[in-house]
């Protein structure tokens, strides 16, 4: 026992693993009322082979509205209930085949919205609580990061003056 107490030791950490990364990207960075655009969802799985995900995103509803969730080609089994858009949060969960765990970065949902009203800074969508991630070989969450986008929604009328020197005309402009 004396022996051992007088080895010195070097005590190793594992390497911590840093998770499967998960991004919303928006095919537009401002709209006007009314108009539509979309959110991808985006997953790298690093050194994972993923089986499922549970995708959960949120959302202002005063600003923008859930239209659809389309499903893309990465994780391609649509696991019950199915795509759910609702006030304020858009979900979904999809899986691999059972003999195709899924590795690398890939496209997993295309979110449509449309905008409602204008906001005044820019409004936030962001995966929100209950978004996890199934793996093979591990029994928790293999979630990293959460990677959020944002919108801005413009139509706010204000008065633009410009005078030309032939004629007083003043010009309503939209700004964002």
């Amino acid at each position: 026992g004396l022996y051992l107490v007088q080895k010195s030791q070097e005590l190793r950490r594992k390497a911590q693993v840093t998770g499967v990364d998960l991004s919303l990207v928006s095919s537009a960075t401002q709209v006007l009322p009314n108009e539509q655009f979309s959110v991808d969802v985006v997953m790298n799985t690093k050194e994972f082979s993923v089986s499922a995900t549970e995708l959960h995103v949120s959302f202002d509803s005063n600003y923008l509205e859930a239209l659809s969730i389309d499903i893309k080609d990465f994780l391609p089994v649509v696991l019950p209930p199915g795509p759910q858009v609702s006030t304020g949060r858009a979900s979904i969960i999809l899986g691999s085949l059972p003999t195709d765990p899924k590795k690398g970065t890939g496209l997993l949902a295309t979110i449509n919205f449309k905008a409602k009203q204008a906001s005044a800074t820019p409004v936030e969508i962001m995966f929100a609580s209950g978004t996890q991630t199934a793996a093979v070989g591990y029994t928790e969450d293999v979630t990293g990061s959460l990677s959020l986008t944002s919108i801005t929604i413009g139509g706010l009328k204000v008065a633009n003056l410009r005078l030309s020197p032939s004629a007083d005309v003043a010009e309503v402009g939209t700004i964002f």
